[in-house]
């Protein structure tokens, strides 16, 4: 059997990932937030679900 290999991201690249998924999951939250207080959630979510991650 060969061995699966998973894909390796860039730290970088899965951040940006990771707010994509999170801006269009929670694009309605802008209109309410106003879009630098969302875009400063969204950076700070970013971070902390990354943050165990090392770089590549």
């Amino acid at each position: 059997m060969a061995k699966e290999t998973k894909p390796t991201y860039n730290k970088k690249v899965l951040q940006d990932k990771v707010a994509y998924q999170l801006e269009h999951s929670l694009g309605k939250l802008k209109d309410f937030l106003g879009e630098k207080k969302f875009n400063s959630c969204v950076h700070k979510a970013v971070k902390l679900l990354t943050e165990g991650i090392k770089k590549a």
